[in-house]
This record gives C-alpha cells, sequence and structure tokens, in this order.
C-alpha cells in the first residue's frame, strides 16, 4: 500500500488532489474487543507500546481530519505513522 500511495500522489499532485496512509498500531475498537476480554492481549499490547495505551478511534479521525483541513497543503505522498510509537521497536 505504500507504493501505491506514492505512485498516486505523484499521479495527482499537479491536479491538486492530495493522496496520504495512515498507518495505525493497536486501535481500540470493536474489531479489537475480543483483546479487552480476559485472557485477551490488551495488557500485554499496552505494555509493550512505548505510550503504554491503545491509540483511540478519535486519534485517528483527528489526524484524518488535520490532513483533509487544507493546513497539510505541503504535505503530499506521505504515509502517516500513528502506532503509539510501536514502530520505533
Amino acid at each position: 500500500l505504500a507504493g501505491f500511495t506514492k505512485q498516486l500522489a505523484l499521479d495527482y499532485a499537479e491536479a491538486g488532489i492530495q493522496v496520504f496512509g495512515i498507518a495505525p498500531g493497536a486501535v481500540k475498537t470493536a474489531m479489537t474487543a475480543a483483546d479487552f476480554e480476559p485472557g485477551g492481549l490488551a495488557d500485554w499490547v499496552a505494555s509493550e507500546t512505548p505510550i503504554k495505551r491503545w491509540i483511540e478511534p478519535e486519534e485517528i479521525a483527528e489526524l484524518s481530519l488535520f490532513l483533509a483541513s487544507g493546513k497539510a497543503s505541503a504535505m503530499q505522498g506521505q504515509i502517516l505513522t500513528i502506532d503509539g510509537g510501536w514502530s520505533l521497536m
């Protein structure tokens, strides 16, 4: 997906169309609810993540809103990692 994002960004930049990729880490959603049940991985994931917690869906939404707001007008083709530092390890 990273290559696809970058190619789309190159193809559409002159038309003023911005393209970004968002690479989330462990996000607390209905899809990950089983991880929060007894015996699940929620505590382990949080303890192994540098910020010591899961990402909230609202944090992904806020990043998306920023990218769509016009305040990121000088950005194009970036893959934005929002994973609490997981990818640093």
